[in-house]
């Protein structure tokens, strides 16, 4: 177990070594933005979204992808073409920080197909961490996400 307060020294060196980490934290919050702040100051920019609504990942992520906004019967049809969400980011990192921080929120809603994506993701792209709060807890503790896939037998 790790306590609520630490200087986050473990956390970024974990998460710099595997690449992809679930973590829990208490609900009413504000722990996590410790972490998110050791990791900024370790290097990296920060990218912070929800898991609902995510869709598809691989797509979402790294593909250029299409979204329909709701007409409501008012105006014609419209699509807009989005570019990659990590590429676009990574390629606007600037030159003195090491990477890309994406940190989803509410990964609890996410199969185990999509965290088992967002692993290899992390293994294609060293650049890239990924941090994924699967719920809340007692105190703040973390896994990563591969040994969290690995426990559950997927």
């Amino acid at each position: 177990m790790y306590p609520i307060v630490t200087d986050g020294k473990e956390f970024v060196a974990e998460l710099t070594q595997v690449g992809a980490m679930a973590l829990w934290a208490p609900p009413e919050g504000g722990f996590e933005g410790n972490y998110q702040r050791r990791m900024r100051e370790a290097g990296y920019t920060s990218l912070h979204m929800s898991a609902r609504g995510l869709g598809d990942p691989a797509r979402y992520l790294t593909q250029t992808h299409e979204v329909r906004p709701a007409h409501l019967g008012k105006k014609s049809t419209m699509v807009f073409a989005f570019p990659p969400l990590i590429q676009t980011h990574l390629a606007s990192v600037p030159p003195k920080y090491k990477g890309l921080l994406l940190w989803l929120i509410e990964g609890k809603v996410l199969a185990a197909q999509e965290l088992e994506y967002l692993v290899e993701l992390t293994q294609q792209e060293p650049r890239l961490k990924i941090v994924i709060e699967m719920g809340s807890d007692r105190k703040v503790r973390w896994q990563p996400l591969l040994k969290l896939l690995q426990e559950r037998g997927f």
